[in-house]
C-alpha cells in the first residue's frame, strides 16, 4: 500500500472517529443542556458560565499552544514531549492556586455575589485538564480517535446524569460544577489508562524551544481571539447583570453546538493530516478548494436555516423562561454561515507552516471587535451580538487573501465556489421571513411551523442549487458518497 494511500484510509478513519466524538459527544450534551433548561435558571447558567470564562483564558495561558505544537510536528520523539508536559502543568498549578487565593476579589471585580466557590470548584481541575490535554493530542497525532470518541460518550452519559439528578433535587449551579468534575475524572483515567505516550525523565530543551516557538504564535492568536469573541461577554455580564448573561449563554448554544458539529471533527484530523503533506503545494491547493466547497453546500445552508428558524427552535426547545434567546441565536447563526468556510483557512496556513499569518487575521478581528462593541452604542443584547458579528467578519478578506497567495489560487475562484451556495441560502432566508406571518396564521404551534418553514427552505435551496451549481453539488455528493462507499469496503475487507 502506497503512503498517500495510507494517509487517505488513516485520514477518512480519524474523519469518520473524530466526527463521531463531536456529533455524538455534542449531541448528547445538547439534550443534556436542553433538558437542564428546564430545571435551571438564567442566573444558574451565568454563574458557570462566568467561572468558565476564567478557567477558559487560565487553560489556555498554560498550555502555550504546545497541542498545535506537538501534532504539526513530522519527527517527534517521544522524549520531545516530556519538558512541554512539566512546564504545562507546573503552569496549571500555579494558576490554580492563584485563582483560588483571589477568588473574592474575582467575584467582587465581575458583582456575582456566590462566585467565588464556584470559581474555586471549576479551577481545581486546571491541572487534570492539563494533563488530559498531553494525552489526547498524542491519541490525535496517531489518528486514534476512535478511543477519543467513546471517551466522550462515557463521560457525558455519566456527568449528564449525575447533573440531572442534582439538578431534580435542586442543587442548582452546583449540578453544572459536579457535571465538570464528573467529566473531567472519566476523561483522565480513560486516556491515561491505555497512554499513547508516558512521561519520562529525558528532557530536550532544543526541542521545546522550537515546540514554545510555534506554539507561541498559536498562542498568540489564540489570546487575541480570546479578547475579540470572548469581550462580548464582559460586556454582557457587566451592564446586564449575570441572569441576561445566562441567557445570552443559552442563545449561542445553538451557533457554538453547529460550529463543534460541523467544523471542529474536521479541525482536529486536517491539521494532522495536512501536516504531512504539507510540501505538496498543488495537492493542498486542491483539496483546499474541494474543502471550501463542501463547507459551503454543505454547512452555510445548516447555519442559514437555523438562523432562520431561531424563534420556533427557541420556543420548542428552551420553553418560556428563556424569552429572547432567539434574538442571540439568530445573528451568530449568519455569522456562523460564513465562518464555517472561512474557518477551513486556519488548519492550511498553519500546516504550511504559516500560523502568523493566522495571528494577523486573528488581530485584525480582535482589534475590530474589540473598537466596535466598545465604541457602537448599544441599548440591548441583540444590539451587541450584532456588532459583535461585524466585527468578527473584519478579518474575513484577509485570510482568504492570505490562504489564496500561499496556495496560488485566484481570489476570484474562490469567491466563483462560493456564490452559488451564499446567494441560494440568503434568498432561502429571506423567504422564511416573508412566509413566516401566513403560515402563522394557520394556527399551528411553533413545532408544526418551523416543519413547514424548514420544508420551504429546503425546497427552495436545493431548486436553487440545481440552477446556479448543479456540477458542484454532483461533485460534492459524489465525493462523500465516495468516501462512505470506501469506508464500507476497507471495513468489509478487513
Amino acid at each position: 500500500m502506497s503512503e498517500a494511500t495510507s494517509i487517505g484510509n488513516a485520514a477518512l478513519k480519524g474523519v469518520f472517529w473524530s466526527i463521531v466524538q463531536n456529533w455524538g459527544g455534542k449531541l448528547f450534551t445538547s439534550i443534556l443542556f436542553i433538558v437542564l433548561a428546564r430545571f435551571l435558571s438564567p442566573t444558574d447558567y451565568g454563574m458557570v458560565a462566568t467561572a468558565g470564562l476564567v478557567l477558559m483564558l487560565i487553560q489556555m495561558l498554560s498550555e502555550f499552544g504546545f497541542a498545535d505544537a506537538i501534532v504539526q510536528k513530522r519527527n517527534l520523539e517521544p522524549s520531545d514531549v516530556n519538558l512541554p508536559f512539566y512546564a504545562s502543568v507546573a503552569v496549571a498549578t500555579l494558576l490554580a492556586i492563584a485563582v483560588c487565593v483571589f477568588s473574592p476579589e474575582l467575584e467582587r471585580w465581575f458583582e456575582v455575589e456566590g462566585l467565588a466557590p464556584v470559581i474555586v470548584a471549576i479551577c481545581i481541575l486546571l491541572p487534570l485538564n492539563t494533563a488530559s490535554m498531553f494525552q489526547e493530542v498524542n491519541y490525535r497525532r496517531a489518528l486514534a480517535f476512535k478511543p477519543l470518541a467513546i471517551r466522550t460518550f462515557i463521560s457525558n452519559i455519566i456527568g449528564g446524569g449525575v447533573a440531572i439528578v442534582f439538578a431534580i433535587i435542586g442543587l442548582g449551579v452546583w449540578s453544572l460544577v459536579v457535571q465538570t468534575y464528573v467529566a473531567t475524572i472519566v476523561t483522565l483515567i480513560w486516556l491515561w489508562r491505555k497512554p499513547h505516550w508516558l512521561p519520562g525523565a529525558t528532557l530536550n530543551p532544543g526541542t521545546f524551544v522550537e515546540l514554545l516557538r510555534f506554539g507561541s504564535s498559536a498562542l498568540g492568536l489564540r489570546i487575541v481571539d480570546f479578547a475579540a469573541t470572548r469581550l462580548i461577554d464582559f460586556m454582557i455580564l457587566g451592564h446586564y447583570g449575570v441572569a441576561l448573561f445566562g441567557l445570552y449563554t443559552v442563545g449561542s448554544r445553538l451557533y457554538q453546538l453547529l460550529m463543534q458539529l460541523l467544523q471542529a471533527a474536521l479541525y482536529d484530523v486536517s491539521l494532522t493530516v495536512l501536516s504531512r503533506i504539507s510540501h505538496e503545494r498543488e495537492r493542498m491547493a486542491a483539496l483546499y478548494k474541494q474543502s471550501i466547497t463542501m463547507s459551503a453546500i454543505f454547512s452555510t445552508p445548516v447555519f442559514v436555516l437555523a438562523a432562520a428558524l431561531a424563534p420556533e427552535i427557541c420556543n420548542v426547545l428552551f420553553g418560556v423562561r428563556w424569552q429572547g434567546a432567539d434574538g442571540v441565536a439568530q445573528p451568530l447563526l449568519l455569522l456562523g454561515a460564513l465562518q464555517c468556510v472561512q474557518f477551513q483557512n486556519a488548519p492550511f496556513l498553519s500546516a504550511r507552516g504559516k500560523p502568523n499569518k493566522v495571528l494577523i487575521a486573528g488581530s485584525i478581528k480582535a482589534v475590530s471587535t474589540i473598537l466596535l462593541i466598545l465604541l457602537v452604542p448599544t441599548d440591548s443584547i441583540r444590539e451587541i451580538v450584532i456588532v459583535y458579528a461585524v466585527g468578527q467578519l473584519t478579518s474575513t478578506p484577509f485570510t482568504f487573501f492570505f490562504i489564496a497567495r500561499e496556495l496560488g489560487i485566484g481570489l476570484w475562484r474562490i469567491f466563483l465556489l462560493l456564490l452559488p451556495s451564499f446567494a441560494s441560502s440568503g434568498f432561502c432566508f429571506l423567504l422564511v421571513q416573508w412566509m413566516r406571518p401566513e403560515v402563522k396564521l394557520l394556527g399551528a404551534g411553533d413545532f408544526i411551523s418551523g416543519i413547514l418553514l424548514g420544508s420551504i427552505f429546503g425546497v427552495a435551496y436545493l431548486l436553487l442549487l440545481v440552477l446556479t451549481a448543479r456540477n458542484e453539488a454532483r461533485s460534492a455528493i459524489a465525493l462523500v458518497m465516495g468516501k462512505i462507499i470506501s469506508r464500507k469496503e476497507s471495513k468489509c475487507a478487513s
